[in-house]
């Protein structure tokens, strides 16, 4: 019996050291993660001859494609996609190595890996029986059984404690202790029986008439000297369970030890997103995001940092995590409860902006499980399907409440983000107060109304939850119900924010002019959705960076008035010009931003969309002009060098009325042809009309050598349109013809003084000027002579 129990002893605290060995071993296959032999498995799709193979998970970006029934190593595999090794074998070159991620559904494992595992588990398993077996002809007796070399019947075990012993993965002092403790109390059992036999009194002697000799009643010499050689046994066990169990402690206590230095963590992110940084610091820059509540896993560092490996385009990488960003998971429990707020809401995952499952009505009784700090796990049924959702721990408890908490009744919980450069957390409200914790401009911030000046927060110092306060002053409110907007970059390089501050990482930029979407967030910054990499994030704009787009977009006409008018690509003026029009071509466009309009032109009958700046077009909005070429019929005007002034300025008045009609004006005049209308009757028409403005147009003559272009107005009605209207003209008509700017001045001339709109009367140049009348015979010029006078209308209408 003693050798039994030393084998035993001796083979438990073995089988103990070994545990230790895979953890070892398991540390070292996670350092060396890229050196690994991984499974091999099989790819294959029905729809195609090539599987895809993906940078990351988003399953956007295809790095290659693998040949169909092509084996793979199978690094981890997810739901969705799966990380696998590929290995390219080429002709004439080196391999290729792939790393990257497939449809978990196009992966084949192979029937052999599984018939080898089960053959293994079979000879495990016939390995275990062979020890385990009591020969028929033991398990057969039912008494005490004596071999032939006395051997205790005591030292054959039960089935069950060699299966326990034998079968037990990882053995704690507790059942150690128990098992030992019932191979003692068998052996004692034995030992009693066997003692039970020694001194029992024989049947003859019971049987016999003669009375009992007292020496008789006492215990035989024999039997006394082996009850105490039994007792001397027992002690002796008692001893060597005691040594067993001291030395399974120590040997439970060292493998604790050794699996506590890299245990795996597991914990669900506090903020909105939670970083990963490159470096045990939080300046460093950002590996990867997670999205509040999803799961992580990661291992500890030191006091304040976790540490974690991620995945970069396929990659391992090692990351940091911050402790105060980790909610850490708890061991599942079972607990029965009852909502202890107006309202429990059932989250999707463990995030406050997580979907509502289902709600909870204050007292109703519930059954949910731990999860972790700040949240537990529920199940709830969901049209007819079981579904696991997530509650605030906060909002449960043990016990029954008669009321709800009046401090919780009408709480309304706030998001925010930090709008100064450190937004700090006080202890009390008062910025002369302690600081709690400081948080970094563009920080995102949850917490409650408390006055009209401060908010109260609860922040987690050391892991500790304590009660904080915040100016109001210090963050900007996030929007509860965001509306999409769309709106165009106003830089010459639109920055995406990681976070809403200027002083954040850059996630993407765009050029000035390019169309965005995105969100209301705060009073001064949107929400976007960018991707970078493939992968969709999460990031900020200014709103001093963007200009709205008009949700109801007007249609309008207008023309040109730049030479040439263009249409752009995009609402800036250093894109690409997708198409030039005339001065003065009729448009149609709409509305679009503050600075630009939208217009839909035609290439080759397909249809384009482009944009207008709005100082290179004017509105029309149904202007009416009214035209007076000077003199007529029997009033020839001025004459000299072979060009008499009526026929002259009605050529030209002609043109500017076509140009004028072709911009969408409507366009009187008081005569097209030679006749003579007297002055009186010209400004009679001209107020009878309500025109809104009267150009009349002559040409002059003097002492041959005055030259040039001069512009007259009166003062008598509309002075100051009137004289705008006249340098309007002048300058204008300067540009497009060359000629000398004589001057714009003052006139008494008739049609001028009584006509009630704004009015000007143009002199085109010098007739008895040699220089002046060989331009003025030119067609060239005369158009030119009527871009100008319409420019100069259309200046006056902008």
């Amino acid at each position: 019996m003693t050798a039994y129990i030393k084998v035993n002893v001796h083979l438990l605290i073995v089988l103990l050291v070994l545990q230790l060995l895979p953890n070892q071993a398991l540390a070292t296959e996670s350092e060396e993660l890229l050196e690994t032999t991984y499974p091999e498995v099989s790819l294959s799709s029905s729809k195609t001859n090539e599987i895809e193979l993906f940078e990351d998970e988003s399953a956007e970006t295809v790095s290659t494609t693998i040949p169909n029934e092509t084996s793979v190593e199978l690094i981890e595999e997810k739901e969705l996609v799966s990380l696998i090794r590929y290995i390219q074998i080429t002709p004439d070159e080196e391999p290729l190595v792939w790393t990257g991620f497939v449809r978990t559904s196009t992966i084949v494992h192979s029937d052999t890996d599984k018939e080898s595992e089960n053959a293994l588990i079979s000879e495990e398993a016939a390995e275990t029986e062979d020890h385990i077996d009591i020969p028929e002809e033991e398990s057969s007796v039912t008494g005490p059984v004596e071999s032939a070399d006395n051997t205790d019947s005591s030292i054959v075990e039960s089935e069950e404690s060699k299966k326990a012993i034998l079968t037990q993965e990882i053995a704690t002092p507790e059942m150690i202790e128990d098992s030992l403790t019932q191979e003692l109390s068998q052996e004692n059992t034995a030992l009693e029986q066997k003692a039970a036999e020694i001194i029992e009194v024989p049947e003859e002697a019971q049987d016999s008439a003669e009375p009992l000799k007292t020496e008789e009643a006492e215990e035989p010499k024999a039997a006394q000297e082996e009850t105490e050689a039994l007792k001397a046994d027992e002690k002796l066990e008692t001893e060597k369970v005691q040594e067993a169990q001291t030395v399974s402690k120590q040997a439970f206590s060292l493998f604790s030890t050794a699996t506590a230095v890299n245990q795996t963590l597991q914990g669900i992110g506090l903020n909105q997103t939670t970083n990963v940084y490159k470096e045990n610091s939080k300046s460093s820059s950002v590996l990867k995001t997670y999205k509040q509540g999803q799961i992580m896993k990661f291992q500890q560092y030191n006091s304040e940092w976790y540490s974690a490996t991620v995945y970069i385009a396929g990659k391992a990488q090692k990351g940091f995590i911050n402790k105060d960003d980790i909610d850490l998971l708890k061991p599942e429990q079972r607990i029965n409860g009852f909502a202890v707020v107006d309202l429990v809401q059932v989250h999707e995952t463990p995030s406050s902006a997580a979907k509502v499952l289902k709600t909870y009505k204050f007292g109703q009784a519930m059954v949910y499980r731990t999860f972790s700090s700040n949240w537990h796990k529920v199940t709830i049924i969901l049209n007819g399907a079981a579904q696991t959702g997530y509650i605030k721990a906060a909002n449960v408890n043990t016990k029954k409440l008669e009321d709800p908490p009046a401090s919780k009744a009408n709480v309304v919980s706030l998001k925010g983000i930090a709008a100064a450069p450190t937004v700090s957390v006080y202890n009390a409200t008062s910025q002369n107060a302690s600081k709690l914790k400081s948080y970094k401009m563009g920080h995102i911030l949850t917490f409650t109304l408390h006055n009209d000046q401060w908010y109260k927060a609860t922040v987690y110092v050391s892991s500790k939850a304590q009660t904080g306060y915040i100016n109001k002053k210090d963050v900007e409110l996030i929007t509860t119900n965001p509306q999409k907007i769309e709106g165009i970059g106003l830089n010459n390089l639109t920055n995406i924010y990681s976070k809403a501050a200027t002083e954040a990482s850059i996630l993407k930029s765009y050029s000035l002019g390019t169309k965005l979407v995105y969100k209301t967030y705060t009073a001064s910054w949107y929400e976007a959705t960018v991707y970078v990499n493939g992968k969709a994030q999460v990031g900020y704009i200014h709103k001093d960076d963007v200009e709205e787009i008009t949700t109801k977009p007007v249609k309008l006409n207008g023309i040109g008035i730049k030479s040439p008018t263009k249409i752009y690509s995009r609402a800036s003026t250093g894109s690409t010009v997708l198409r030039t029009y005339l001065y003065g071509s009729k448009l149609i466009f709409k509305t679009y931003t503050t600075n630009w309009y939208q217009a839909t032109f035609y290439i080759n009958g397909t249809p384009h969309i482009g944009y207008i700046n709005k100082a290179d077009v004017a509105m029309l909005n149904g202007k009416v002009v009214y035209l007076d070429p000077g003199h007529g019929g029997k009033d020839g005007g001025a004459a000299a060098n072979g060009i008499v002034e009526k026929d002259l300025v009605l050529d030209i008045s002609l043109r500017v009325e076509q140009l004028l009609q072709n911009a969408g004006f409507t366009v009187l005049m008081t005569r097209r042809t030679d006749i003579f209308l007297e002055l009186a009757e010209r400004t009679r028409l001209a107020n009878a009309s309500n025109a809104d403005l009267f150009v009349s147009i002559h040409a002059n003559a003097f002492n041959g050598s005055a030259k040039g272009i001069e512009t007259f107005w009166y003062d008598k009605h509309e002075a100051e349109e009137s004289k705008r209207l006249a340098n309007e003209i002048q300058k204008n008509l300067v540009e497009q013809t060359g000629l000398s700017d004589r001057r714009v001045a003052q006139g008494n001339y008739h049609v001028i003084r009584e006509t009630e709109a704004p009015s000007a009367l143009v002199e085109v140049g010098f007739i008895d000027n040699a220089i002046d009348a060989a331009k003025l015979k030119l067609a060239e010029y005369k158009q030119r002579a009527a871009e100008g006078i319409f420019a100069g209308i259309l200046k006056f209408f902008t």
